[in-house]
């Protein structure tokens, strides 16, 4: 009879004689928080904490994208006509609520743009020297002079800015503005190039990265994508260090329904071929990682599954006003806030009866999953490895006799 540990390394892909796996898979991330990971397999879900938690310092934006998760979940309408960031006051009450957490990153984010927030630097600088991990995802707009060495002496793990394009008229369309002056797209590349060579004049381990969201707007553009590449890796002399792929993703219509026909599902299936062929091949020569999050275009390929969402414990989201969300496609979304960082513990909100509320419905499907989230990935493995049945504690520390745990994969604590 094969045993139950040995079934768990065949779905986690593990090798018993080599201890080997892939190093940028972020589902295995999971394998490397002991504390939680033996929680989930000994059935104690409600005990698994965030290991991650994403940060909205702003709800107002500088661009006014169509189809932005924050207009399709409607938290955009939230508190119109007010001054939607998040003040010093709000952060502690996150940074003071966090101490002494189980959570190790925090990734500063949209709602809107986190730039937006005169606070941002000194708020990733306060999380830093409380002890956290810390990365930035922008839309690399409102950089201003000075911004650049700033934000990298504070050395966050990561910065990502959300490109989208390769040409100024569709870089437009996505983010909502007339693009026909190319302007802003290429006052957005010429701060990428900055922030690379700082990166480098600095001599900083932060990751540079670009990301690009792939929709109809911009699939037929790959070769103009890949032009843009390699000429931001150039002009910011080898700074960039990668450039990532996604799907967009149509999560909820306006009936808050999740969206179970994705638009663009006929034409998912090809772009990770296209762009391992149009990309990958050319710009990965000059020294520039290309990650393709393969299973989302496959996955929204598909006919829609409502599967049990049992991740979300690994990660949560803070809105600009304190207000916590069970998950970052939820934040700001009514039903889904799980307390008040500012009048409430972070114990007592995360151990409250909101979270079990919605952590049941989550699991039983009563609220379904969207088509493709975060943590879908995590989530697939979780769901497989559930099956296998509730590990007893022997069986737990026997599995975790055979794993290196100080072989950790790269940002094993941005889940």
């Amino acid at each position: 009879m094969i045993k139950k540990t040995d079934k768990l390394y065949s779905i986690l892909g593990l090798n018993r004689s080599n201890n080997s796996y892939n190093m940028y898979d972020p589902s295995k991330k999971a394998l490397f928080h002991k504390e939680n990971f033996s929680s989930f397999l000994k059935g104690n879900y409600f005990d698994v904490q965030p290991v991650c938690v994403e940060i909205v310092p702003s709800l107002d934006c500088n661009f006014n994208c169509p189809k932005c998760t924050y207009v399709q979940n409607k938290s955009k309408e939230k508190d119109k006509g007010k001054k939607r960031l998040m003040s010093q006051e709000v952060f502690d009450s996150i940074i003071g609520g966090l101490k002494g957490s189980y959570i190790k990153s925090l990734i500063f984010t949209g709602g809107g743009e986190p730039l937006k927030n005169p606070l941002y630097l000194e708020f990733m600088k306060q999380a830093k020297e409380s002890g956290f991990e810390i990365g930035l995802y922008t839309n690399g707009a409102l950089f201003k002079e000075g911004d650049f060495e700033k934000l990298l002496e504070i050395k966050p793990v990561f910065i990502r800015v959300s490109l989208n394009a390769g040409t100024s008229i569709t870089h437009g369309l996505i983010y909502g503005y007339n693009g026909k002056n190319p302007i802003i797209f290429n006052n957005i590349k010429r701060n990428i190039v900055d922030l690379g060579r700082t990166k480098t004049k600095l001599n900083v381990p932060t990751n540079i990265g670009i990301g690009y969201i792939i929709n109809e707007k911009n699939y037929e553009e790959l070769d103009e994508i890949s032009d843009v590449l390699l000429q931001l890796y150039e002009d910011s002399e080898g700074g960039i260090d990668y450039v990532a792929f996604r799907p967009e993703v149509y999560y909820f219509d306006d009936d808050l329904n999740v969206v179970t026909e994705q638009p663009n599902s006929e034409i998912f299936a090809e772009i990770p071929d296209l762009l391992e062929d149009k990309i990958a091949n050319k710009v990965e020569s000059s020294g520039m990682r290309v990650l393709i999050n393969k299973e989302g275009f496959n996955n929204l390929s598909l006919p829609y599954q409502n599967i049990p969402n049992i991740s979300h414990p690994w990660s949560a989201s803070f809105d600009y006003d304190g207000r916590m969300y069970i998950t970052s496609e939820h934040n700001g979304m009514e039903g889904f806030c799980i307390g008040d960082i500012k009048n409430t513990s972070l114990k007592d909100v995360w151990y409250g009866n909101k979270r079990k509320e919605l952590m049941m419905k989550m699991d039983s499907g009563e609220i379904k999953t969207p088509p493709y989230f975060k943590l879908k990935s995590l989530n697939n493995l979780l769901l497989n490895i559930r099956d296998l049945g509730i590990f007893s504690e022997k069986e737990a520390n026997e599995f975790y006799k055979s794993i290196d745990i100080d072989n950790k994969p790269p940002h094993v604590n941005f889940i």
